[in-house]
């Protein structure tokens, strides 16, 4: 009997919890490697809860609809999965009401956008009720959210109880020589027959160091957590389209969250007070301050493909789109390295 492959994941945020979790179902076996102390972090750790493949499109490149539809397709296939699994390990959020509400500060822009859904084919509707903040508004009800935290947490639950070993704290170095790909891990090498780098925005420096020039490169996102105040609130995350930043409420707390080219989360508070000032007034000093890297591609998709060293793959470059692409991110990895399969829309150049 063939004994099952050793597959290495390098990065414990969700993509790389979501291939070993692919690759564990298809049979191989998995140590997953995380240089923080603790799995479930980095970009996706408080990020705004939105499973939205309607936001498919880079933010900053110009790109045709036959160049997005790959991306959401795939996102379309990883809500199936994601709802699947966080309803087969128990989260408890998995019942939030579905949809998302995007406001524009530009009728305009929101015309635009709605016309731009049309075509995609994307389900999208005028909204003009309260949380609408007197802007145009923009229902989309197939997305999803919930707390990518807390599915983070239980998918390393599941993990650990279907025999995945997972090291935290524990810096790794890549090496290629004639002999082969090795991994050492602190001076010790690692045998395996594959090796996954998915360790978001640090994946372009650690595959540097064996000569592949990955078209990733850090794109910083901030988040403030509030306690949840006692006034009305929405029940689905709403998305402010011109700071690229939500507001999202959760079970136990209020989260401004996202934007682009911000150096602090104190912009989140300068945004809302704008859009939403009735909600910021209510709230009091932020319980927590939260700044993370998430993985922009240059190529305006992420990359889920093999590398020209033979056994060495790499999965990163979601962007804004971790939480909505992993499940399905995980699983086309691993029908590639196990079964095969190609998906020459997400290669590596």
């Amino acid at each position: 009997m063939t004994a099952p492959p050793h597959i290495i994941v390098i990065g414990g945020g969700l993509i790389g919890l979501s291939c070993a979790d692919s690759l564990i179902a298809r049979g191989a076996r998995v140590t997953l490697i995380e240089r923080a102390n603790k799995v479930g972090g980095g970009a996706g750790e408080f990020n705004s809860g939105m499973i939205h493949p309607s936001q498919a499109a880079p933010w900053d490149q110009k790109v045709t609809t036959n160049d997005i539809k790959p991306i959401q397709n795939l996102a379309n296939r990883s809500l199936e999965l994601t709802q699947l699994r966080r309803r087969e390990m128990g989260c408890p959020d998995v019942d939030r009401p579905r949809g998302i509400i995007q406001i524009f500060d530009s009728q305009y822009a929101g015309e635009q956008s709605l016309e731009y859904y049309q075509l995609l084919g994307v389900a999208a509707d005028k909204y003009a009720g309260q949380f609408s903040f007197r802007r145009l508004g923009i229902s989309l009800p197939d997305d999803q959210s919930g707390s990518a935290s807390i599915f983070m947490a239980f998918l390393a639950q599941d993990l650990n109880k279907r025999g995945c070993s997972i090291l935290t704290e524990k810096n790794c170095e890549l090496r290629h020589s004639h002999s082969g790909l090795e991994i050492v891990i602190e001076g010790t090498e690692i045998k395996s027959d594959h090796i996954v780098v998915a360790c978001g925005a640090a994946s372009a420096p650690l595959l540097q160091t064996v000569d592949i020039d990955l078209p990733v490169q850090p794109m910083t996102g901030h988040a403030l957590c509030f306690d949840r105040p006692g006034i009305a609130l929405p029940q689905i995350p709403i998305l402010h389209w011109d700071s690229r930043s939500a507001l999202t409420v959760f079970e136990q707390e209020l989260r401004l969250s996202g934007t682009r080219g911000e150096e602090s989360p104190d912009a989140l508070l300068e945004i809302w007070e704008e859009v939403a000032p009735e909600i910021i007034a209510a709230l009091g000093k932020p319980k927590m301050r939260w700044s993370a890297d998430r993985p922009a591609s240059n190529l305006g998709r992420p990359i889920i493909s093999k590398t020209k060293i033979p056994g060495l793959w790499v999965n990163s470059g979601h962007g804004h789109m971790g939480w909505s692409l992993c499940s399905a991110s995980g699983q086309l990895m691993a029908e590639m390295i196990l079964d095969g399969a190609e998906a020459a829309e997400f290669a590596l150049p």
